[in-house]
């Protein structure tokens, strides 16, 4: 076997730099790389990260989270804190568990979110604790919105203490 060896008519595959790099070109001309073909799932606005997923690439979830303003009942106010989990990304209740510790720890104080209290709380449509709701909230980003889940959690806890006046004054 003489000669000179053949060139590998395969081009080598570009690095993860250079492909993060041609993400973000593709972004940047308007495109959203190899999703741009596919139509723009309803509710979802444009960005300019980068994600793993190739579903989401050139893609994000609203800005705000979900308004619990409107809840009046417990499973509405639930059907809320579902949706701002899934605004969330849907992390694990141990996921929501580590979160609610690390910003109590920097805020100095002792409260804890366990995650079995938080599977009851939203598995089994009881009114959660206003501390619980408080560090749901938090660990899942929308510390600046709690004053709106707070609100919600009185109007559904005096709506429920109407009614059972009520009930008590037929008996």
């Amino acid at each position: 076997m003489t000669g000179a060896a053949k060139p590998n008519p395969r081009p080598r595959p570009a690095g993860r730099t250079e492909a993060i790099r041609q993400v973000l070109h593709a972004q940047a001309r308007g495109r959203t790389h190899d999703c741009q073909a596919t139509p723009r799932p309803a509710g979802l606005t444009p960005f300019t990260a980068v994600h793993t997923d190739p579903e989401k690439v050139g893609w994000a979830k609203a800005q705000f989270p979900p308004c619990p303003l409107l809840a009046r009942s417990v499973p509405q106010l639930i059907e809320a804190m579902w949706a701002l989990r899934a605004w969330a990304d849907n992390p694990s209740y141990r996921m929501l568990e580590r979160r609610a510790d690390r910003i109590e720890r920097r805020a100095g104080t002792v409260r804890a979110l366990p995650h079995a209290t938080l599977h009851r709380v939203m598995t089994r449509g009881r009114m959660p604790r206003l501390e619980v709701l408080e560090l749901f909230v938090k660990a899942c980003g929308a510390e600046a919105h709690w004053d709106e889940w707070r609100r919600a959690w009185f109007a559904v806890n005096a709506d429920m203490h109407l009614a059972s006046l009520r009930r008590r004054g037929k008996r």
